[in-house]
């Protein structure tokens, strides 16, 4: 890559990718997201931007992966055998992720971002309580569920703001939450998956 062509790069508008999108990219047409995601990585590619995510986020698509792929198998006998092919798939679908990532990379449409800095305990914390979520009821007689921000939606955003990302593209609804709605947080934009594009995806380069 020549000097001009790095320049450019560094100078186009970042998107981060949080570990519901590369989720998506590992698990193929059988995550109920697949069909957006690979509609926003199209956008993403055709417009001026330049994709990146972080380690947390494969780290957290690894483990996601991993417990879906478990899973999505019944135990039969309970053999070491049976057992030993389902953690074999287990396997094989993080491969398939890690394999995709790596393409990704290999064809500039992806940079996984170091972090330059870092963000105290303290401030997540208050971050968490500024934007404490709230119970969600449910169907009578069964359990309370939260819904809202979590702490790691808030790391994705730190992470997201230390690489200079204009942009978080999310499947995680809760992230609208904060866009406009934060004093450090809240300039950063949020395409979610199943949403029209934003004005900066939409963007077409040439």
């Amino acid at each position: 890559m020549s000097g001009s062509t790095k320049a450019l790069a560094r100078n186009r508008p970042r998107v981060y990718y949080d570990s519901g999108i590369t989720v998506a990219v590992g698990r193929g047409p059988v995550d109920m997201h697949y069909g957006d995601v690979v509609r926003i990585l199209d956008a993403v590619e055709r417009s001026r931007c330049q994709g990146v995510t972080s380690l947390l986020a494969i780290m957290e698509s690894i483990d996601v992966i991993r417990k879906r792929s478990t899973e999505s198998y019944k135990y039969w006998s309970g053999s070491d055998k049976e057992r030993k092919f389902i953690d074999m798939k287990a396997s094989g679908s993080v491969t398939t992720l890690l394999n995709n990532v790596r393409a990704m990379e290999r064809r500039r449409l992806l940079q996984i971002i170091k972090p330059r800095r870092r963000f105290s305990l303290s401030l997540m914390y208050a971050k968490l309580l500024e934007h404490a979520g709230h119970t969600a009821p449910g169907i009578p007689g069964r359990r309370c569920r939260y819904s809202g921000v979590g702490p790691y939606d808030l790391e994705h955003f730190a992470l997201a703001l230390d690489a200079g990302a204009e942009a978080i593209c999310t499947t995680d609804a809760a992230f609208a939450h904060i866009a406009g709605n934060d004093d450090m947080f809240g300039r950063i934009k949020i395409q979610l998956a199943g949403d029209p594009l934003i004005d900066l995806l939409s963007k077409l380069d040439g």
